[in-house]
């Protein structure tokens, strides 16, 4: 008769007393008519650091004696630092399971059901539901690429402004500068262009009184 003995090692880091996180503590759940917000802490990392949490949610109202099937929360890992998540898309005066627990690398920990029933109130429930419509697949890029369009038109705006701007602070240098420039070629041209007319001498007195008596010619009386 042969005798089989099985020998089992622990590997090391792995702690056989912890094998995996232990249970979430104070878990509780907000809910709103069409909104829940889960809240929980942790109690310890069953001697491995944490990984992430996952959350899920089914309605406690059975259909044909049979609970559904529980619904992943979005996003599917929680990050090991989030003490909280919401849950989107409930329907108001309506009673939900929640379940959330952690996982560390040795796998997931015990996971912590509470009990919760959403509000009733239809106006509340339309406009969160107007709000939240397209939540979950709404992507952070198309609403960076239309900050960036905003910024750029703006950008253009501004340089255009500035273009018109600056044109006319230099519009009246530019137009003496064409006076000058016309000028030049009138006075090579016409050297007295610049100069006015001469002062006509005045007519002394004794030569008034001569032109005055000088024959008027014929048919006009001759002055005194």
């Amino acid at each position: 008769m042969s005798t089989t003995f099985l020998l089992i090692l622990p590997v090391k880091g792995i702690s056989l007393a912890n094998p995996e996180p232990p249970p979430l503590v104070n878990v509780t759940v907000h809910a709103s008519t069409i909104l829940a917000l889960i809240l929980w802490n942790v109690a310890g990392d069953g001697g491995h650091p944490i990984i992430d949490f996952t959350a899920q949610y089914r309605s406690a109202a059975p259909v044909n004696n049979t609970l559904e099937p529980w619904r992943p929360i979005s996003p599917n890992h929680i990050s090991p630092n989030s003490r909280q998540v919401d849950v989107y898309h409930l329907e108001p005066n309506a009673s939900y399971w929640f379940r959330v627990w952690a996982t560390n690398a040795l796998g997931p920990g015990p996971p912590v059901e509470v009990l919760a029933t959403t509000l009733y109130s239809d106006q509340e429930a339309e406009l969160y539901k107007h709000f939240l419509e397209g939540a979950e697949s709404f992507d952070t890029r198309t609403w960076l690429a239309a900050v960036c369009v905003v910024m750029g038109t703006l950008a253009v705006l501004a340089a255009g402004t500035c273009a018109v701007l600056c044109r006319e602070w230099r519009r009246p240098e530019y137009e003496e500068e064409q006076d000058i420039i016309e000028l030049v070629p009138n006075i090579i041209l016409n050297p007295g262009f610049m100069e006015t007319d001469p002062v006509r001498p005045r007519e002394s007195y004794a030569a008034s009184i001569i032109k005055s008596t000088e024959c008027p010619g014929p048919g006009k009386p001759r002055g005194v």
